[in-house]
């Protein structure tokens, strides 16, 4: 499992917004909301993460909290 401390030695920062409900983050981080018309191919080749949608090994940090997305939804680190 990832690091919460040291997350920037295996994952990307592909930005921030200020929403705190985990399943509507997961929702807003699916390309065709964010990325309709490829708007992002320039962050996600730059970021090296190979995809635009929010999936399974991705993190997202909720104030003190920081989630994995599995695959079953979100695993608290």
């Amino acid at each position: 499992m990832p690091d919460p401390d040291d997350l920037k030695k295996t994952h990307a920062l592909m930005g921030k917004i200020k929403e705190k409900n985990d399943d509507k983050i997961f929702a807003l981080m699916q390309g065709e909301n964010w990325s309709p018309e490829g708007e992002a191919n320039g962050i996600v080749r730059k970021s090296g993460t190979g995809h635009t949608s929010m999936s399974v090994g991705d993190i997202i940090k909720i104030g003190n909290k920081t989630l994995f997305v599995d695959r079953s939804g979100f695993e608290e680190l």
